[in-house]
């Protein structure tokens, strides 16, 4: 089910549609999300941090903790000290909810005492995040149950659907991301997805690509750069690169799905006191003038995945500093004999020499003639005509 894209989310929505929808992978990221957005994420990238995943219940149960030191920002949902979170998501469809919550006590009776016996460690802030709608006096009833048996200062917080929909309401981007799904996906998502559709998904990492993504990384990092354009012929290797380049901020990160993005729709992932970052893959060229002064203006940070030559000419901004343009470059003869062998590839010298001719430097081209192999060599490589090849642009 996907929301409509803009509207506020009610907890009986979070309710439902994380307990039906959800793996349990996926409501977890949705509240280390609201957690890492809501927290200073920036800030907290200094922390350390610590994942342990189990999966008790058919795999609906997750923790992970982080220790946050004095001198940090502490943000609305982390303490200072030792931080545990758990997450308990149930399907409450045709379930009953009395039922539900008792056992979801009985499941946390002791849980801080198990986690300091376990680890060694005495966690100072207790939090617990669950997809169904508590009561004031359930939240009550859990933190106690949490708290059982465990003798030293401990904070502890039960955050049920109406709370996670408060904090998605005030992050619409993460709201969008993770509920408008015809709209708009996660960072994370869309990495699968690439890896997944794209035929250089096939190859770890990137060949010749180290400084540009140094680059804009820099540029993403940059506050004072609004719009980031990565341009370039189709299957060059943009969309790989920009989500290389976004990796250290997937949390903050967005991708819409939708080519036809309008202005309006754009401005309606800004999160007030946050600064979230919308990736754009081929906006309508009518489209990219408007969202590029959106975006310079009072919008998110935008990047734009442009494959049309004639778009750039949407980015004539003068000397504007807020808008950043990056144009690929075809890899050279040395990194595109390298992308072959790390696809695959085993090819004598001469037809490697006329693979990466013809190739003229585009990674995709490059990768599906490593794919063909051997039988280059009984049938010529065609020159690429410009079409798109598999899913990379």
């Amino acid at each position: 089910m996907s929301l409509p894209h803009g509207r506020e989310i009610s907890s009986n929505q979070v309710e439902l549609i994380v307990g039906r929808e959800f793996p349990i992978k996926r409501f977890v990221s949705l509240c280390n999300s609201l957690v890492w957005t809501t927290s200073k994420s920036r800030q907290l990238a200094q922390t350390s941090f610590t994942e342990r995943v189990f999966v008790k219940d058919n795999g609906i149960d997750a923790e992970w903790t982080i220790g946050l030191s004095g001198d940090l920002h502490q943000g609305a949902l982390i303490r200072q000290g030792w931080n545990v979170f758990q997450y308990k998501q149930r399907d409450v469809t045709g379930s009953d909810r009395q039922q539900i919550v008792t056992g979801l006590r009985r499941d946390l009776r002791g849980a801080a005492q198990e986690v300091s016996t376990r680890t060694g460690s005495r966690p100072d802030h207790y939090s617990l995040f669950t997809n169904v709608d508590l009561t004031h006096a359930e939240k009550e009833d859990l933190a106690a149950a949490v708290g059982e048996g465990f003798n030293d200062p401990l904070q502890v917080t039960i955050r049920g659907a109406a709370e996670i929909a408060v904090g998605l309401n005030d992050s619409p981007h993460l709201r969008s991301a993770f509920f408008s799904t015809d709209r708009f996906s996660t960072w994370e998502r869309s990495w699968l997805n690439h890896n997944k559709a794209s035929i250089a998904g096939r190859v770890p990492g990137l060949i010749g690509r180290g400084g540009d993504v140094t680059e804009i990384k820099a540029a993403v990092d940059d506050d004072r750069i609004r719009v980031i354009a990565i341009t370039g012929p189709s299957g060059i290797g943009k969309s790989r690169l920009t989500l290389e380049a976004t990796a250290h901020c997937l949390l903050d990160a967005i991708v819409s799905v939708d080519s036809e993005l309008g202005v309006t729709d754009f401005l309606r992932t800004q999160s007030a006191g946050q600064n979230p970052i919308v990736i754009i893959d081929n906006p309508l060229p009518g489209q990219t003038r408007e969202l590029i002064a959106a975006a310079v203006g009072e919008g998110p940070k935008l990047i734009l995945i442009i494959t049309d030559p004639g778009a750039a000419k949407q980015f004539n901004f003068g000397q504007d500093s807020r808008v950043k343009v990056f144009a690929l470059q075809p890899l050279s003869e040395t990194d595109s004999r390298e992308l072959l062998r790390k696809a695959g590839a085993s090819l004598d010298y001469s037809v490697e020499s006329w693979v990466t001719q013809k190739a003229g430097g585009n990674a995709s081209v490059l990768i599906a003639a490593a794919a063909v192999g051997a039988g280059l060599k009984r049938s010529r490589f065609p020159r690429p005509s410009g079409r798109r090849i598999g899913n990379e642009s």
